[in-house]
């Protein structure tokens, strides 16, 4: 099992994500009243509160629990190894060695890494440009800006909503008949197959259509479509890969994704506004089209080829040995004669 850090990661993602998108609006009345060192004085009063939520609430992670009750027993706990490592070798070896080789050879984390690394990077230019554009096009105040973000929160809401409809729907019912085969869990692709290309068409859409000659509502409804392909793909990519490992194959992977997609949104905003000041919105976005574009097929790919991926993978090896193990003639033999 994972260690804490790692557990439902994928909803605090999109918590903090929705957070993000209340930012400019919240701001937006905000600052221009007072000065830009409130948006520091507003993020710590966020902060405080949800340390103050969260010092009074029990502790939930089943392996701290058992720690905790073992100790005031005075007994051993006799838990298995953690998966992220004991020692600094063990630990080094999931959080650091494993990544830097999954991103280079495991396909599945390859493909992962560069539709988030698109994604995260993409979003945060999203922040630059929508003001920009509005601004420069519009004539939008601070405070108009802001308010046009709620489309972000639209976006958000519905993505959440589709994914777990989506889920539902397409989530696998009964067991793995397939001998020696892994799971299939491919379904957990669908949001990231939907949002892919609405990111793509809301960049172009945005991009031609941030004109006064157009009405400014239409780039604002190409922001919510934009953000809820964003966050379809981030959830389906995410909750993908929790699947497509056993726990210390998926820390490695997230590691791995983690520091490229963020490496990404450190280096994309710094040529973002030089692009809109040297060409227009159309051209800018267009670009980022495109590379979304080419990016596209990768949920799809993963979709149809990743149940294979996964078979050849060496960090599914010993949960394919175990399979194998628990589907031979002889297991299920013995397997029945205990029923009987």
């Amino acid at each position: 099992m994972l260690e804490p850090v790692l557990v439902g990661a994928q909803h605090p993602q999109l918590t903090s994500d929705m957070l993000i998108f209340l930012g400019p609006i919240v701001l937006g009345f905000i600052v221009p009243s007072t000065s830009w060192r409130w948006t520091q004085y507003v993020s710590l009063m966020v902060m405080f509160a949800a340390f103050l939520f969260g010092a009074g609430m029990p502790e939930t992670y089943p392996r701290q629990i058992v720690r905790t009750r073992a100790k005031r027993a005075g007994q051993a706990h006799n838990l298995s190894r953690a998966e992220s490592g004991v020692t600094l070798g063990e630990m080094a070896r999931v959080t650091i060695i494993d990544p830097v080789i999954m991103i280079v050879s495991e396909p599945i984390v390859i493909m992962s890494a560069l539709l988030l690394g698109a994604n995260f990077g993409f979003l945060f230019q999203w922040f630059i440009t929508v003001p920009v554009a509005l601004g420069s096009t519009y004539g939008f105040t601070v405070q108009s800006v802001g308010l046009a973000f709620t489309s972000a929160l639209a976006g958000t809401a519905l993505a959440l909503f589709t994914s777990v409809v989506l889920d539902m729907v397409f989530r696998p019912r009964g067991t793995n008949e397939q001998p020696c085969m892994l799971p299939n869990v491919e379904y957990r692709l669908y949001p990231a197959m939907i949002g892919a290309p609405l990111m793509m068409a809301a960049l172009f859409w945005v991009g031609n259509t941030a004109t006064p000659t157009v009405h400014y509502i239409v780039p604002i409804i190409g922001t919510a479509v934009y953000v809820f392909g964003s966050m379809s793909v981030l959830i389906g990519i995410v909750a993908y890969v929790f699947d497509a490992y056993p726990p210390k194959g998926t820390l490695s992977a997230l590691t791995a994704m983690a520091c490229f997609r963020i490496a990404l949104a450190g280096i994309i905003p710094l040529v973002v506004i030089q692009s809109f000041m040297r060409a227009t919105p159309m051209w800018a976005l267009g670009a980022f089209g495109f590379v979304v574009l080419a990016l596209s097929p990768l949920p799809f790919i993963m979709f149809f080829l990743g149940q294979g991926m996964r078979q050849k993978s060496k960090y599914n090896a010993g949960l394919m040995a175990e399979m194998e193990q628990t589907q031979s003639p002889g297991m299920e033999t013995h397997l029945a004669s205990q029923q009987m």
